[in-house]
């Protein structure tokens, strides 16, 4: 499952980040594997363009506690 997620948060399909890290992020508690943890924490500080327009680097911000 973290290959899984990893390869969406990776990828360019930015409302698909969105949604994976509502659901797998917010609503479970804090992301376990190093892998998760530190593409989280890319995202909230050094956002795409298209992260930031979807907002994906907000969530990510709240699920890190930033």
């Amino acid at each position: 499952m973290t290959s899984d997620v990893l390869e969406i948060l990776r990828g360019t399909d930015d409302i698909w980040k969105y949604w994976s890290l509502h659901v797998f992020g917010l609503w479970s508690k804090k992301p376990v594997d190093k892998r998760l943890i530190d593409e989280i924490k890319r995202i909230a500080t050094t956002p795409t363009k298209g992260e930031q327009t979807e907002e994906v680097d907000q969530i990510a911000r709240q699920i890190i506690g930033a």
